[in-house]
């Protein structure tokens, strides 16, 4: 059983965006081609890009679709292969860095210093020389 390969599409030229996450899920498409997986991983994925093939919309459901059926193809191939894209973890806990620590420091910060202007650079001298 083999990989199968997104679809060409004529309609998504003029959308920016749309076309460079297209572009982006065709990259990892061809990259999971290069990789040894099992059966049941494969017809998974498959079911995954059969979906976006088979789509008819266009726009942001076509751009939602992709995204959506990408994250769920990389979560299948985390779970299963211990496979991820380069820097995923980075991605992902940055988000949670910035809120759950940067943004409560800064408040702490700002309220310390009684001047919420420091929040987003309190790792700054506060007077210029």
């Amino acid at each position: 059983m083999e990989i199968l390969e997104p679809r060409e599409r004529t309609d998504i030229s003029e959308d920016q965006k749309l076309s460079k996450v297209y572009a982006e899920f065709g990259l990892l498409v061809k990259a999971i081609r290069k990789k040894q997986l099992t059966p049941t991983l494969i017809s998974a994925l498959n079911g995954n890009i059969e979906r976006v093939n088979a789509s008819t919309v266009g726009g942001k459901e076509l751009m939602k679709l992709v995204s959506t059926s990408q994250k769920a193809m990389i979560k299948q191939m985390e779970k299963e292969m211990k496979i991820v894209p380069r820097n995923h973890f980075s991605k992902l806990w940055m988000v949670v860095g910035m809120s759950a620590f940067g943004l409560p420091f800064g408040v702490v910060f700002g309220l310390g210093l009684k001047n919420m202007g420091l929040l987003g650079d309190w790792g700054y001298p506060l007077e210029w020389e």
